[in-house]
């Protein structure tokens, strides 16, 4: 399975992520400390990286930019997290198309797709597919 690193300012956020990866059979450790990602990126050597784009002490796009120099070819998820008025957590991956919410259970398995891609026919193993892929329009 995979390494995750998960960033969030939020420490119920990072937990409960965290808590559901490791649940699935995945190394999860989680940080809201951005003075930790260094080091962590060095020890962990991770499979991805999920960083939540709603940060108030740092610019996520900006500790991206450092974190693909410090560690080419890691995959960065951008996402962002909150409850719903029902009380379930809700999900958005960042997309230059606009995220779409996904409920817990639909964030883990484009997690997963993104972990173990599966190939679409005549385009091979490719994170950049097509949209739908991710379910994102």
């Amino acid at each position: 399975m995979g390494k995750l690193l998960i960033f969030s300012e939020f420490q119920e956020i990072r937990e409960l992520l965290a808590q559901e990866f490791v649940g699935d059979g995945h190394l999860a450790i989680a940080t809201g400390n951005p003075d930790h990602i260094a080091e962590l990126l060095r020890i962990l050597d991770p499979t991805l990286l999920l960083i939540d784009f709603h940060l108030k002490k740092v610019n996520p796009w900006q500790m991206m930019r450092q974190i693909s120099k410090a560690s080419p070819g890691l995959p960065v998820l951008p996402y962002t997290a909150y409850s719903a008025r029902d009380g379930n957590l809700r999900l958005v991956i960042a997309h230059p198309e606009g995220g779409k919410n996904l409920p817990l259970q639909a964030f883990k398995r484009k997690v997963d797709w993104f972990l173990n891609p599966e190939p679409v026919a005549g385009q091979g193993k490719s994170i950049s597919e097509s949209s739908d892929r991710w379910g994102i329009r």
